[in-house]
């Protein structure tokens, strides 16, 4: 495992012409469940066949749901008409595009994102389905179930200032734009600020971007509302993926968070945000996050789900593409689940 030797570098003008191409193809939100009737539905249950049969008589949309929705290799001829006017070359340069033996494939993952409002475009590096392989370290996630989770969780009141912290590919942000006045979002990862910085770009916002860890890039400064959604995968001190891993041992991610941003707001500010923490044998889990609140903050911890630990480490074993099967997987699992009971977890 590894992390990229360079950085995507979608310029202005890239995206500018790759906006052109999709508003001309009709590639966004309702395009491509218009293009995909009823298998929209399949492709969201993993069963990618009925998306082929549907995009096969739609032309260069079907050529940009093929390519970036379902990982297929489309031919040269296609795939130019679909980009113009953004010629293949400049494509590859940008890594949107790879060369395959019969054609191109996508080199990252570029897909319709939408609420109430509108339609956007969201850029984050393929998944590990796609790849065939296991994610790099610096892999940037798309929008997931836990990025939405969020998004239905933030509150939508008008503000003046918005802080997203671990912006990732820029989701968070992207739904901020439409209530607040400005928008920052950070992360650590070098890759996610450029990946971000693309979403924006193509989506022809205005959002400040900062590097560094948690709330360091915006030191002295306060905000009307500020929305997290952190590394925080509970287990072991170490980053194998920065998109989940902190290197803080247990639930010390979540803590920092909880503890920190209340410092961060105006007053009568509010921040939301996504956690995990132990139960812990012996102790009561409302107990442990109440700990972790600074005083006079009010604060709701909704408990969505709960994992016993064989189930949680399998599930992020497969998330990053592991096996748990594999002896990569055995090992990786078998410190991870010494950790919890050394821990009592």
């Amino acid at each position: 495992m590894s992390t990229r030797a360079a950085l995507p570098d979608l310029s202005d003008d890239v995206c500018a012409r790759l906006r052109d191409a999709f508003r001309r193809t009709g590639y966004d939100t309702d395009g491509v469940v218009d293009a995909l009737g009823p298998a929209h539905a399949a492709l969201g249950r993993g069963e990618p066949e009925p998306a082929y049969r549907a995009t096969r008589d739609s032309g260069d949309l079907g050529t940009l749901i093929r390519l970036f929705l379902l990982g297929s290799t489309e031919a040269e001829k296609d795939v130019e008409a679909a980009f113009a006017p953004l010629s293949l070359d400049d494509a590859v340069a940008a890594t949107l595009l790879v060369p395959a033996a019969d054609g191109y494939r996508a080199g990252l993952d570029v897909r319709p994102h939408g609420d109430d409002e509108g339609s956007w475009w969201v850029v984050s590096d393929l998944d590990a389905d796609i790849l065939g392989k296991t994610v790099p370290e610096d892999h940037v996630l798309g929008v997931g179930h836990a990025s939405m989770s969020l998004v239905r969780a933030t509150s939508r009141r008008e503000v003046g200032s918005l802080l997203d912290v671990g912006t990732g590919n820029g989701v968070q942000a992207l739904h901020a734009t439409r209530h607040a006045k400005k928008v920052t979002a950070t992360d650590v990862s070098a890759r996610a600020l450029a990946l971000a910085a693309a979403t924006f770009r193509l989506n022809e916002l205005d959002v400040e971007l900062v590097k560094g860890e948690w709330f360091a890039p915006v030191a002295r400064r306060r905000f009307d509302q500020i929305v997290c959604n952190p590394p925080f995968v509970v287990g072991p001190p170490r980053v194998d993926y920065t998109y989940r891993d902190s290197g803080l041992a247990g639930d010390d991610a979540s803590a920092l968070v909880v503890r920190q941003l209340p410092g961060f707001l105006n007053d009568g500010g509010t921040g939301q945000l996504l956690a995990s923490w132990l139960h812990v044998e012996g102790e009561d889990w409302g107990d442990r996050v109440t700990r972790w609140l600074p005083a006079e903050t009010d604060a709701w911890f909704v408990q969505r789900d709960i994992a016993d630990p064989g189930l949680y480490v399998g599930t992020w074993l497969r998330d990053a593409g592991i096996d748990p099967r594999s002896p990569e997987g055995r090992a990786k699992s078998g410190a991870w689940l010494d950790w919890f009971a050394e821990n009592d977890v």
